[in-house]
This record gives C-alpha cells, sequence and structure tokens, in this order.
C-alpha cells in the first residue's frame, strides 16, 4: 500500500469558482454597516490595504490598547467570513450543478489530477514517481487549510470517477465553515511588541496552533501523521507563508526523513507558464527552486538534496475546473450521478 496525501489551499478554491481571495473578502466587509465600537471600524479601514492577512493582523494586534479589542476585531470579521464563504460556495456549485454534465466533467478533472499529477513533467521524473508507487494500492489522503466543503464535496463522489485507489475522508487544518474556522499567525515570536500582555483568550485567537492544541489537538496529530506516512505529496494552491511555517516545517522534516521522498508543487506562477522547450522549462524551474529555497531559509546542505525532491511542474495544471476538455468523459463508458452538498 502506497500513500499519497495532497495538500490543499485556496488555489483550489479559486479554481472551482470560488471569490475567496482575501482582497474579495475585505471589500465585502469594509461595506458591511458600521459597528457599535469604533476601533472595529478602524480594523474595517485598515484591512482594505493589507497583503498578507495573518502577518498584518500581528501587526495590527500592536495597534489595538487591549486583547479585547483585537479579539473583538478578529471575531467580528470572522463571523462575517464565514457567512460570505457559505454563500460563495453555494453558489460556486449550484453553477456546476445547474448542468449535470458540467458536473460530470468537474467530478472527472478531480479523478484525473489525482491520478496524474505527476505525469507529463519530464520522464525522469515521472519513471521515478512510478517505481516508488510501484503499481501498488494507493490511497488518497488530503490535508486541506481550507474552511469550505467544496473538497469534501468531490471527495464525496468521486468513487466511480476514480480508476485506482482508495479515498480517505480531508482532514480541515484550519477549521470548517460553522464549525471550528481558525485564523491566525504560527507562533507568538510572530507577533510585535503588544502594549499589552497576552492571555490565553488572546493566544487562542491569535495564534493557529494554541488553538489547534487547545480545541482539537488530535487533527493537527493526524494531519502530521498522515505527512510521515507520505510516499508522495502534492501541494496544491498553498503558499505555505510564514502562518503555516509548522507545516512548511512538517515537509522539510519528511523530505530529510528519506531521499525518496518526493514533493510535487503547484504554484499559479510556474503552472500557468507556457515554455515549449524543455531545457527552458528546467531552468525556469530551478530559478523558482532557488527563490522558494531562499523565502523558506532552507540550509545550504539541504539545497542540493531538496533540489532533487522537489518538483514544480512548468506549463502544466491540475484541477483545473475553469478549462476542463470537453472530451474528458470519453474516458468513462457511462456519466455517473452525484449527491448535493447538504449545507
Amino acid at each position: 500500500m502506497k500513500n499519497i496525501t495532497f495538500l490543499i489551499g485556496n488555489g483550489f478554491d479559486l479554481s472551482f469558482g470560488v471569490h475567496s481571495q482575501y482582497r474579495d473578502i475585505y471589500k465585502a466587509y469594509s461595506e458591511t454597516q458600521t459597528s457599535a465600537e469604533p476601533f472595529v471600524d478602524n480594523f474595517k479601514e485598515e484591512i482594505q490595504h493589507w497583503s498578507n492577512f495573518e502577518m498584518d493582523l500581528a501587526k495590527f494586534a500592536a495597534k489595538c490598547s487591549t486583547e479585547a479589542q483585537i479579539v473583538d476585531c478578529l471575531r467580528d470579521f470572522k463571523q462575517f467570513t464565514e457567512d460570505y464563504l457559505i454563500e460563495e460556495q453555494k453558489a460556486a456549485l449550484y453553477a456546476r450543478m445547474r448542468n449535470p454534465k458540467d458536473m460530470q466533467k468537474t467530478l472527472a478533472e478531480f479523478a484525473i489530477s489525482l491520478e496524474e499529477f505527476y505525469t507529463n513533467n519530464y520522464p525522469n521524473i515521472t519513471a521515478n514517481t512510478e517505481s516508488i508507487l510501484n503499481n501498488e494500492q494507493i490511497t488518497y489522503h488530503f490535508i486541506t487549510f481550507n474552511y469550505t466543503a467544496i473538497l469534501d464535496f468531490l471527495i464525496g463522489n468521486i468513487k466511480n470517477y476514480l480508476l485506482k485507489g482508495i479515498i480517505s475522508p480531508a482532514i480541515h487544518i484550519h477549521g470548517k465553515l460553522r464549525e471550528n474556522v481558525t485564523f491566525g499567525i504560527d507562533n507568538e515570536q510572530q507577533l510585535p511588541e503588544l502594549p499589552y500582555s497576552l492571555t490565553g483568550r488572546g493566544r487562542r485567537a491569535l495564534i493557529k496552533p494554541v488553538f489547534n492544541s487547545e480545541f482539537d489537538k488530535q487533527r493537527m496529530e493526524r494531519a502530521q501523521e498522515v505527512i510521515k506516512k507520505s510516499d508522495v505529496l502534492c501541494i496544491y494552491g498553498l503558499s505555505l507563508g510564514d502562518s503555516d511555517l509548522m507545516w512548511r516545517k512538517a515537509i522539510c522534516d519528511w523530505m530529510i526523513d528519506s531521499p525518496q521522498h518526493h514533493v510535487f508543487l503547484y504554484i499559479h506562477e510556474a503552472s500557468s507558464k507556457m515554455l515549449s522547450q524543455a531545457d527552458e522549462r528546467m531552468d525556469y524551474e530551478e530559478d523558482i527552486k532557488e527563490s522558494i529555497f531562499k523565502s523558506w531559509g532552507i540550509e545550504n546542505r539541504y539545497i542540493s538534496p531538496f533540489s532533487s525532491q522537489l518538483h514544480l511542474p512548468i506549463s502544466k495544471n491540475i484541477f483545473d475546473f475553469q478549462n476542463i476538455p470537453e472530451n474528458i468523459l470519453n474516458r468513462y463508458p457511462k456519466p455517473f450521478d452525484f449527491k448535493f452538498l447538504d449545507s
């Protein structure tokens, strides 16, 4: 049995048609009615100019006079974000449900992406990955950093489209809509000096691992264990910025554990770059890897092995729900039914 794990970020929902970029949420949030608390209105004004929610949130915390102010601002924004994403989720699903063939094509694209994410890259990489998988039974695992249930819907309806392998439910590492949505930074050291002392209330509101540890530490432990037991990782639509430092470290530790551990990292910049010459794609990939290793702070001794373990598909995309080929259903002898998401 081999284990392939997909780490899924906001790029997945965006491809599905959910307007889930923070700038979309900021704009809608800033247009809501005035709050009874002036500092919440100040928060609404400032948030429109943010480029990195988690790290800008840490800076804003230093502008608040009390811990209660930053907690109230964050809770107000979290409530709005949940309401906003629930409506976006419904709209994106209904848009595809209106035409059963569109949804069938979407499920087919999802299944093919799972099975072929490592192909059409370079022959050496494809062959090496196939040798690792060794034609054994595959279990597909998912760790999602999204709050929506789009991924869960696709997983629940994919059985007839997946030609081989077993599929596991997704772990929502940052919680689900209407359940336990988690915002914030990775650790307390990412906070600037504050004009007040943080209590447990502030740490739970601002620091994701603190909330996860106190609320459902098994969720984090399950995700870490899934990564450790994986043979191949595929990361899609996930920036792995400083606010998710612990997961970036988990992936790096996993690569260090074995030279046979390979990561396929799909980023928009690379997958959307149309380069026809193989050597040109290899040069471009090398440049991006260098930039990633620098931003991740990878030690020099690991750069060479990581370079052979980390793969950035160039001019190739998966989960491309906006550009599904018309003939994609030709792979399947008959169309399949699907079950709509309850919420």
